[in-house]
């Protein structure tokens, strides 16, 4: 029954298919070989692809939501500052992951 309601929900869809579309540079090339010796990318070991673009995709809303509240001054004194400190805390965790996965880096505004 369950199965049925999941399978039947356009915004569950909508959602998943947002999550394996592969319209980045590392998602493209996450099956490539290169040659039959040696694969550039794991194969099968998809778990772990998709809880880290899951954890950068949250992330990412995250940082523009905070972004966005920042910068029309929805918050002052306490909830600003705390803000401005968890946008910097996730820009950081987001620059460990990407070096961790190998991917090309730029040093972000948050952290400069």
């Amino acid at each position: 029954m369950q199965e049925d309601e999941e399978e039947n929900d356009p915004e569950l869809k909508l959602k998943l298919e947002c999550l394996f579309s592969k319209n980045r540079v590392m998602d493209v090339f996450k099956n490539y070989k290169a040659d039959e010796e040696a694969e550039m990318f794991e194969q099968g070991d998809y778990k772990k692809f998709i809880n880290f673009k899951l954890k950068m995709r949250i992330n990412e809303m995250i940082i523009n939501r905070l972004k966005l509240f920042i910068s029309l001054k929805l918050m002052s004194g306490v909830y600003f500052i705390k803000s401005v400190l968890r946008r910097i805390e996730l820009s950081k965790e987001t620059f460990m992951v990407q070096i961790e996965q190998g991917m090309e880096v730029f040093l972000q505004g948050d952290l400069s």
